[in-house]
């Protein structure tokens, strides 16, 4: 099975494997909460409305190099989601079937 996210009311693009997003939540949750808190709280909640932090958080929690390859290419699936639909006023995880 696989992980999108929904933009809005509208299924975007595929993320991940389940296996694959379960990784960036074990990256996730390690990381320090006061500078990281939006990656933290998309990958325990799976929604925001702050996008535009979102991508900026995970942006910089990837780029200190200590992510596993493949949480980095999960992070960069949901900044790219993010910055090709701007109009978008929230994101949410979703297994492409269903929206909760």
């Amino acid at each position: 099975m696989s992980i999108y996210v929904a933009l809005d009311s509208e299924i975007g693009p595929q993320i991940a494997s389940n296996r694959g997003w379960s990784d960036f939540i074990a990256w996730a949750v390690t990381l320090d909460l006061t500078k990281f808190y939006k990656v933290v709280q998309f990958a325990e909640h799976g929604l925001t409305e702050d996008l535009a932090e979102l991508a900026e958080n995970i942006e910089s929690a990837i780029a200190d190099g200590k992510s596993p390859a493949g949480v980095a290419v999960i992070g960069q699936n949901i900044i790219d989601a993010i910055r090709d639909n701007p109009e978008a006023g929230v994101i949410m995880v979703t297994n492409g079937i269903t929206m909760s």
